[in-house]
């Protein structure tokens, strides 16, 4: 099977290709509806939540070779109300000062969450540096909306598109960031395909495999994840299969796949 990102070897990536900033002003009736136009934000309001600081710069100086910028904003519901997060990447910067390009220097990620409430922008929550993104330096942006999940006890998950490889062996799949209680939790990685099509020259036999990632009702605070995979795939004795689905489980610490039950 392929091995996770913790694996030696893996160089990891966000596969989405670098976008540039949104306009500084977001008007949320773009994302969800019932949201009045009359109710701008100002995304660089995040910077003075997280980190103190009061610009309308997109991107921050926020420690020695240290630089933070908007990274992606995105409106959603939040126990039934509108919201809107902003995400921020902080990166360590090499002396010329362009990010530092090495496994130790992922940038980390930071979020605020705003509720709209008497036709004003409320802060909800904020933590600083709650993720790393699986990347080298530069966490590129989303091209678009992340996926979202309403979890059961009225936590908000948002799923990041993440990727990686290693001698030929590709793997995707998303990261798992929650909103619960007023903070960001990272809550892991679950690989959703992969593909050995990098092995150039390889007398492995080719896979590729694909899925989608959908809630499994009535299964705990974070509830299981179950992934849809179709294609081909290795199994535990690098024997090309048909892939099956599968199933992610919260341990506690951050969602591990686990066996499906019946």
């Amino acid at each position: 099977m392929l091995a996770t990102f913790a694996a030696a070897g893996f160089r990891t990536w966000n596969h989405q290709p670098l976008v540039a900033p949104s306009s500084p002003v977001l008007r949320l009736a773009l994302h969800i509806p019932g949201v009045d136009a009359a109710a701008p934000f100002e995304p660089t309001r995040a910077f003075g939540d997280l980190f103190g600081v009061s610009t309308a710069a997109t991107v921050l100086p926020t420690g020695p070779r240290e630089s933070t910028s908007l990274w992606h904003q995105q409106g959603f519901l939040l126990a039934g109300d509108p919201a809107l997060v902003v995400f921020t990447q902080t990166q360590r910067l090499a002396p010329d000062g362009r990010p530092a390009l090495a496994r130790a220097e992922a940038p980390s990620i930071s979020a605020a969450v705003y509720r709209l409430s008497d036709g004003r922008w409320k802060l909800a929550g904020a933590s600083r540096d709650f993720a790393h993104a699986r990347a080298w330096g530069e966490a590129p942006a989303p091209r678009g909306p992340l996926q979202v999940m309403q979890f059961p006890d009225g936590a908000v998950a948002f799923f990041v598109d993440e990727a990686g490889e290693s001698l030929g062996d590709t793997q995707v799949g998303k990261s798992v960031w929650a909103f619960a209680n007023g903070a960001w939790h990272d809550l892991g990685y679950v690989q959703t395909g992969g593909d050995n099509e990098s092995a150039t020259g390889s007398e492995e036999e080719p896979y590729r495999f694909s899925g989608s990632i959908s809630m499994v009702p009535g299964s705990g605070r974070y509830p299981d994840l179950r992934v849809d995979r179709e294609g081909t795939m290795q199994d535990d004795q690098d024997r090309v299969v048909t892939a099956t689905d599968t199933r992610y489980v919260f341990t506690g610490r951050s969602y591990e796949e686990a066996p499906m039950r019946n």
